[in-house]
């Protein structure tokens, strides 16, 4: 009887500290999102009264300087 107790003792315990392992991660999920969705407000009320062109031309360029300097990175290991 004695281990019948301690068994559902250890099985309370682990179903607790998984629950409690659970919810913790839907909450940082939840944090992340809410974090997520105001950087893209911030983002659309900053770029909402930019003309189209200029936007596309703004990514284009900064497209570009990452592509460079992945390449000059690349390069620089080969060289070693």
């Amino acid at each position: 009887m004695l281990k019948i107790i301690t068994n559902l003792y250890k099985t309370k315990k682990i179903q607790a500290q998984l629950k409690a392992d659970f919810y913790t991660s839907i909450l940082s999920v939840v944090q992340e999102q809410e974090n997520i969705k105001k950087l893209i407000d911030n983002i659309y009320n900053a770029l909402k009264n930019t003309p189209t062109d200029e936007l596309q031309q703004k990514l284009i360029e900064q497209i570009a300087l990452i592509i460079h300097k992945t390449n000059n990175k690349n390069n620089d290991k080969i060289s070693d």
